[in-house]
């Protein structure tokens, strides 16, 4: 059997590399126990850049979803010191976080930069529209129907074994 993943290592990198450019330094990560992963790349990616890593803007919230978004959100409303710039672990994370910031005057872009993750479809049509970090769904989902079409109807037996991993990226 194959497996089938994105590797989130240049999109997370171009998502620190990104803000940066825009002159963040005060970036921060919201996730949970499923997502240490992607944290534990963005801590990387943040070395990468010489960017200090402020374990006050590391959120590991015990929820799921916009649900961890929110709970960040309350939480960063009330910090003296906030992050400039955040990325979280789903596009469903940053679209909490965001609610829950513009509800606590805290506008974004404005004042704090946001960047999901999964490019979910909403995501382009939500206001502001969200910057994504790709995970390529769409292509996951052809490849491995594709596959199993292949298998099935053309009786094309051909396993295609290992790790097949495609490559992330930002979407601005």
């Amino acid at each position: 059997c194959s497996n089938l993943s994105t590797d989130l290592t240049i999109g997370m990198m171009e998502a620190v590399e990104h803000l940066a450019s825009l002159g963040h330094k005060k970036i921060g990560f919201i996730g949970e126990i499923l997502t240490r992963s992607k944290e534990q790349l963005f801590r990387k990616a943040l070395e990468n850049k010489n960017i200090e890593i402020n374990e006050d803007f590391i959120f590991d919230i015990p929820s799921r979803f916009e649900n961890i978004g929110k709970e960040a959100g309350m939480r960063i409303a009330a910090m003296k010191e906030r992050p400039t710039a955040i990325i979280t672990a789903y596009d469903e994370v940053a679209i909490g976080l965001i609610s829950t910031l513009n509800e606590n005057s805290i506008n974004v872009p404005d004042d704090i930069s946001v960047i999901g993750m999964n490019d979910i479809p909403v995501a382009k049509y939500y206001s502001p529209p969200l910057t994504t970090i790709t995970t390529r769904i769409d292509e996951k989902c052809s490849f491995a129907v594709s596959n199993i079409f292949n298998r099935i109807y053309k009786n094309n037996m051909e396993k295609i074994e290992g790790e097949i991993e495609l490559t992330s990226h930002l979407i601005v």
